[in-house]
């Protein structure tokens, strides 16, 4: 997934803007770079950092966009991604600690108060088995009074997921496949249930959806 981080990084400092595309099986959808250059949540994620308790961790923090909003209130934030553009960029806006290291790999960093999947990432766990990892690795991760906010879409039809293997597109070359997944709330919750979570707060936008869940006892 490198051209993600690589197109960041030219256009921060060549603003020189390319066209830069996810692409599934059916489509190429084009996204807006600038986005995630800048440190503002949307509206769904903004509802959801007003639970943003304590010590936070970014997974899969890209350029540091949120790391910088959570910064800038006076949290402690820690981010992790796997690509290293993305995280030489965040050390270059900011001074919040971070490091290039997957979810799997998150153990060392210590007890987090709030973890952080928004921008839909809690679909790098590819399948539902994989996102049953990831929630169990985050809640491994989480102090004991622990919060975890995500969100995904409302996905139709009688499974309620939707999975896809994306590639993305940069200046006409395309980087490795990788599986996602987006599915509705009522399977999130049953996982959550699953992994040593209780959903404790659901907002709704559209097809969206955000939920804060907390560590249960």
């Amino acid at each position: 997934m490198g051209l993600f981080g690589q197109a960041l990084y030219e256009l921060y400092h060549s603003c020189e803007p390319e066209a830069f595309f996810v692409c599934n099986e059916q489509e190429e959808h084009q996204l807006d770079l600038h986005f995630y250059l800048t440190p503002q949540p949307d509206s769904l994620e903004a509802a959801l950092l007003t639970h943003v308790v304590g010590r936070c961790l970014d997974i899969g923090c890209g350029a540091g966009r949120i790391l910088r909003y959570l910064s800038a209130k006076g949290y402690a934030v820690v981010g992790i991604d796997i690509d290293p553009p993305l995280i030489q960029l965040c050390r270059e806006f900011g001074d919040s600690p971070v490091h290039v290291a997957s979810w799997e790999k998150m153990e060392p960093l210590g007890q987090f108060d709030s973890l952080l999947l928004l921008n839909r990432s809690i679909g790098i766990g590819g399948n539902l088995a994989g996102v049953k990892r990831l929630l169990a690795q985050c809640a491994a991760s989480a102090s004991s009074s622990g919060v975890l906010l995500f969100d995904s879409y409302e996905i139709a039809g009688p499974t309620g997921v939707l999975e896809r293997t994306l590639r993305y597109k940069y200046r006409g070359q395309y980087g490795e496949a990788f599986p996602w997944i987006y599915f509705r709330y009522e399977i999130a919750n049953q996982l959550l249930a699953e992994t040593g979570w209780v959903s404790d707060t659901v907002i709704r936008e559209g097809d969206r959806y955000g939920v804060v869940a907390r560590k249960a006892l």
